[in-house]
């Protein structure tokens, strides 16, 4: 069976976590929408979460294969509440494992890290979709080059451009942003896409999602 591959957005920074009136939406969907496409909660939710974060770019595909991590914010600007969040859901070295040996079977030269924090990538997300923690988080950085094949390598890529509304997801120059949705597209296959919108400072900002 076929896991759920979600593409999201989590807003401004740590704002969805701080009550910020203008990401309702998205903390509606954090909370309401992305836990029922996981099937959190029941039998069939996952036994990891794998999270492309757009927060990191590195040189080789860097995956985070500790058994804790801890938090690493990336942010400035912001009540201290934002900086003392915790997120203690275990890491899998042995997930970590099989996803790099799938990533050299295509020809990629994965790396491990086992120190870096998760960034707000995976703790906004998470903090909101699954409070409990109790699934193990796998964290897998974007590549800095932010070249098109071999994120196509990464997730074996279907077109993102011919998304709807994916050009509305982040401004021009702005590429580390689709890389996940590269990544994640790749990663689902066949699956039937679906797509819904959150409304930020009157934006529209998209979440896909295959099951």
């Amino acid at each position: 069976m076929r896991a759920p591959v979600i593409v999201l957005a989590h807003g401004g920074g740590p704002l969805p976590l701080l009550d910020d009136p203008e990401h309702k939406n998205i903390h509606f969907s954090l909370t309401k929408r992305v836990p029922a496409i996981l099937k959190l909660g029941t039998p069939e939710a996952p036994r990891a979460i794998i999270v492309i974060t757009a927060h990191r770019s590195t040189e080789n595909p860097t995956i985070s294969n500790g058994k804790k991590h801890n938090l690493y914010y990336g942010y400035d600007g912001f009540p201290n509440q934002a900086y003392n969040l915790d997120y203690p859901a275990p890491g899998s070295p042995g997930i970590a494992k099989e996803i790099m040996n799938d990533m050299r079977a295509v020809g990629l030269t994965p790396e491990f890290d086992g120190q870096r924090g998760w960034d707000h990538g995976v703790i906004v997300p998470m903090l909101l979709a699954n409070p409990s923690a109790d699934i193990p988080i796998i964290q897998l950085s974007v590549l800095r080059s932010e070249d098109p094949s071999t994120h196509h390598a990464m997730g074996k890529l279907v077109e993102w451009r011919n998304f709807p509304n994916a050009y509305e997801m982040h401004s021009k120059n702005g590429g580390e942003h689709f890389m996940s949705l590269l990544v994640c597209s790749g990663a689902a296959g066949h699956s039937k896409l679906e797509s819904d919108a959150d409304n930020i400072w009157k934006i529209s900002v998209w979440t896909y999602y295959w099951k």
